[in-house]
């Protein structure tokens, strides 16, 4: 079925440079303002001491990147604000273009609000679908939702939704397709670039248009439509957190359990092995091997897992220490109550002395963000 709107729509800005493109007018008007917020908080990130070529990791977190650990523990707005990061000033540069570029005939012939949501709509899905397959990865930049603009384009054409003629209509579609099928292939080809943020992004935003053609004759449709997207993301954000793997989850379970373990092993901090009758022993070398041994062993194993081929922060080590220095302690203590020799009375006093300063450090530290691997 063909679709064709029942009014001629307003005309593109003319290329006439690429400063007429950047004017806010009536029917002109989220494309240059994106693209001005892009930069601002490009600019502001740069004054505020973040490299301007090639930031850190860890600074396009405290902006808000996205990342799977933060993003699902409840920081859902990194979805969001990810789109207006990047990677550096060739980043910000050629994502900047592109979207000048679609911008300025999309937003004109589709409508500007419905452009803006469909754009919104677009960078989110990119991000959540960038973290179901990136698990420790910061994904950054506008491409996403540049890709769904593309996307949206391309459904208004292949299903005849514009007005205009045939071989123009062909034209177009070769134009996108080349762009698509160049930038997918030149991302594939390296490893940085997140292609699962433009494939989310490009597919979205032609299913969006697709969803769209219909109602564009029907207001009440168009309304529909337009209050139907932000519900179908909100399913989407719920669906990605109770399916999604999360780090930053399964981290705080194990301090919750940590917390725990303090409580369950209070007793032994007055209970003095050297003076454990015989017929004793092998309950208490039971009670804490199970207790103690077994529960800080698993703990470690669980936390060297999440850390597994990633940096490990400053607070992370100090938990990756503590757990193991509880383990050897309490393993110290099965020493102590089947030999009872003074050295290992000295060491166990040492390793618990050490162990309970770092819980102390824990503590005082922020919460799980900062024990969070950075990639």
């Amino acid at each position: 079925m063909e679709y064709t709107y029942s009014k001629q729509p307003p005309r593109p800005p003319q290329k006439n440079s690429i400063f007429s493109l950047l004017k806010i007018n009536r029917n002109y008007f989220y494309t240059p303002l994106i693209i001005y917020l892009n930069i601002a908080v490009f600019l502001i990130m740069a004054v505020s001491g973040v490299n301007p070529v090639s930031p850190s990791s860890e600074s396009l977190i405290k902006w808000g990147g996205n990342i799977r650990n933060l993003t699902l523990d409840g920081q859902y707005w990194r979805l969001l604000t990810s789109t207006f990061l990047h990677g550096g000033l060739l980043h910000l540069l050629f994502n900047m273009y592109a979207l000048l570029n679609i911008g300025a005939i999309v937003e004109i012939i589709f409508g500007k609000h419905r452009f803006f949501l469909v754009y919104v709509s677009s960078g989110i899905i990119a991000s959540l679908l960038s973290i179901v397959f990136h698990d420790n990865a910061v994904s950054v930049g506008a491409s996403g939702a540049i890709f769904g603009i593309y996307g949206l384009f391309l459904s208004l054409l292949v299903f005849k939704a514009l007005n205009i003629p045939a071989e123009i209509r062909k034209s177009l579609i070769s134009s996108i397709m080349f762009f698509i099928v160049f930038n997918l292939a030149f991302g594939f080809s390296i490893k940085v670039i997140d292609n699962a943020a433009h494939i989310g992004g490009l597919v979205s935003g032609f299913l969006l248009g697709s969803v769209y053609i219909p109602a564009l004759r029907k207001p009440q449709l168009t309304k529909l439509v337009s209050i139907g997207i932000p519900i179908f993301l909100l399913f989407s954000i719920i669906t990605a957190r109770m399916s999604i793997p999360n780090d930053a989850t399964r981290l705080k379970q194990i301090l919750t359990k940590l917390e725990q373990y303090e409580k369950q092993t209070a007793w032994v901090q007055e209970k003095d092995f050297s003076t454990v009758s015989k017929d004793s022993t092998q309950f208490y070398f039971n009670k804490l091997q199970h207790d103690g041994v077994d529960l800080y062993t698993g703990s470690l194993r669980q936390l060297q897992a999440l850390v597994q081929g990633s940096a490990v922060t400053e607070d992370m080590a100090i938990l990756l220490r503590y757990c193991s220095l509880k383990a050897t302690s309490f393993k110290l203590m099965q020493k102590v109550l089947q030999h009872n020799r003074e050295t290992d009375r000295s060491v166990l006093a040492q390793t618990s002395a050490i162990a309970d300063s770092l819980y102390v450090r824990l503590h005082i530290n922020s919460g799980p963000d900062s024990l969070i691997p950075v990639p």
